[in-house]
């Protein structure tokens, strides 16, 4: 278990230099989605303590300062936390502190924070299925009575990842003719079936909306809202407004159990 946490520490000091353009470039309009998603269920004008868990190059923390918020970085990868400070510099925004600390550890006192935004980072919990009861203790323990968590999670159901042969198979040069950014991580012997295959995370794991329900339930966290993502990775931008409409329809709906990846809104009671 350590090996692998060192593999995804590693995997992300590599990739710090080049993961905003990598990532916002690949599948910008997906990312789009879900900053909405969370500035619309933060309370901009309350003063609020803010834990950005998995705070990576720091892509959130210029939109948490258009409030009264005090904000807290924390991401595994010191590389990743050094592009989050020379953002912070960048812009003039006044982070409380970036703290270099694992999910399963969280350092800081109990009922701290109003609000701990957690996307896209249990996807790279190494044997997530086991880890991620740690993960969410913790953030349960830090969390204030009526807090909230905002957590995303890639979709095992989604009807695209049950091909994944269909993508393994398609020569990366016809690939990359719509959208450069595919291949970069591309290594076939250590390819997982999902599309890491294309990029090769060396942790990147999907759920299910049963095992999501169980973990709510289990920590004795409430459910607040659970929206499915409809999205289509490398989606060109001609279609976002057809994806954005279909969001808005299906992602209550009980399709949502098919979206490409799930969004949730979790409060401490």
């Amino acid at each position: 278990m350590v090996q692998q946490k060192k593999e995804v520490i590693k995997h992300f000091d590599a990739w710090s230099a080049s993961y905003e353009q990598e990532v916002w470039s690949r599948d910008k309009h997906f990312h789009k989605l879900i900053k909405e998603m969370v500035i619309n269920s933060i309370q901009i004008t309350t003063e609020q303590n803010i834990l950005e868990l998995g705070v990576g190059t720091g892509i959130y923390l210029k939109d948490f300062f258009r409030g009264n918020h005090f904000v807290i970085g924390m991401d595994i990868s010191a590389k990743m936390l050094k592009k989050s400070k020379e953002k912070i510099e960048k812009y003039h925004i006044n982070v409380l502190n970036l703290v270099l600390a694992d999910a399963e550890f969280l350092p800081f006192r109990g009922n701290t924070f109003d609000i701990i935004n957690c996307i896209e980072v249990l996807r790279h919990l190494p044997n997530p299925y086991k880890k991620i009861w740690n993960v969410f203790k913790e953030m349960y323990r830090i969390l204030k009575i009526q807090g909230s968590i905002l957590a995303t999670l890639p979709n095992i159901l989604f009807p695209l990842n049950l091909f994944w042969v269909f993508y393994y198979f398609i020569p990366l040069k016809i690939m990359k003719r719509f959208h450069k950014g595919i291949g970069i991580h591309y290594n076939q012997k250590r390819s997982f079936p999902h599309f890491p295959v294309l990029y090769n995370e060396p942790e990147d794991h999907m759920f299910n909306i049963f095992f999501i329900r169980s973990l709510i339930n289990r920590t004795n966290l409430k459910l607040n809202s659970l929206r499915g993502i409809f999205f289509f990775p490398a989606c060109p931008k001609i279609l976002f407004p057809i994806i954005k409409k279909m969001n808005k329809i299906l992602g209550t709906s009980i399709w949502a159990a098919l979206a490409y990846a799930f969004f949730i809104k979790l409060n401490r009671p």
